[in-house]
């Protein structure tokens, strides 16, 4: 049965470097800027929403650090994960199930990150779909490209995966940026944060396979079924 599933499931040299061609996903987690923004101060949130049209009005008007025209030079660089919470001091008044960390209900100066990362895209990408993926970030993460709002998830425990194909500039400098707040609790435990696990780019042709999706079925104690879902996107 092993060797079945082998001879079923082992692609062939040929079609390894299809595969390899047709859809790549690079980890991105070098390279970051980041600094503290603010929950309810707009000057001290370095302007964010603030102009004439804001970026949920008018597509690409992002502002402030989500203007890929933004000067980030006196930011800190790092890499990712990232939980800037460790670096916070602590307060008799602040959560005790979130180890008296100044983040926060109460803390909105400490509550807010903004993370920058420019990157190049070739020019022979186009025509090709192209995924910006996090699998963390913690929480109520606004992310943008070149100015373009992409998407946004309130929870910290859900990854985020958004086709930014149409806002990239292909043979030149592209900029995405997120907006965590962490003004909010979701549990009663340490919860950090901040772009806490990695992050990618997918890139795909056109017509693709999204995802696949196992999921158990039927399971006794002699026998057990396993489902596999998947979507194509074109």
């Amino acid at each position: 049965m092993c060797l079945l599933g082998a001879l079923v499931y082992a692609p062939s040299a040929q079609a390894s470097i299809a595969h390899s061609e047709s859809r790549t996903r690079s980890n991105i987690d070098e390279d970051w800027r980041f600094a503290l923004g603010h929950a309810t101060d707009k000057d001290a949130d370095w302007n964010f929403a603030t102009g004439y049209f804001s970026y949920l009005a008018k597509t690409g008007y992002g502002d402030g650090p989500a203007n890929p025209l933004f000067d980030d030079r006196g930011w800190r660089e790092l890499s990712l994960p990232h939980d800037w919470v460790p670096a916070l001091g602590f307060a008799e008044d602040a959560s005790y199930s979130h180890g008296f960390k100044t983040v926060g209900p109460g803390y909105p100066e400490h509550s807010v990150g903004w993370y920058r990362k420019t990157f190049d895209i070739p020019e022979s990408d186009l025509g090709k779909r192209i995924r910006v993926e996090f699998n963390g970030i913690y929480r109520d993460a606004a992310v943008f490209v070149n100015g373009f709002f992409v998407g946004q998830e309130p929870s910290g425990y859900v990854s985020q995966s958004y086709d930014i194909s149409e806002y990239l500039n292909y043979g030149g400098e592209n900029v995405v940026v997120v907006r965590a707040d962490a003004s909010m609790e979701e549990g009663w435990y340490y919860e950090g944060a901040g772009i806490y696990r990695h992050a990618y780019l997918l890139k795909t042709n056109p017509l693709h396979v999204a995802n696949t999706a196992p999921s158990s079925g039927r399971i006794s104690t002699t026998a057990a079924a396993l489902r596999s879902r998947s979507r194509r996107r074109s």
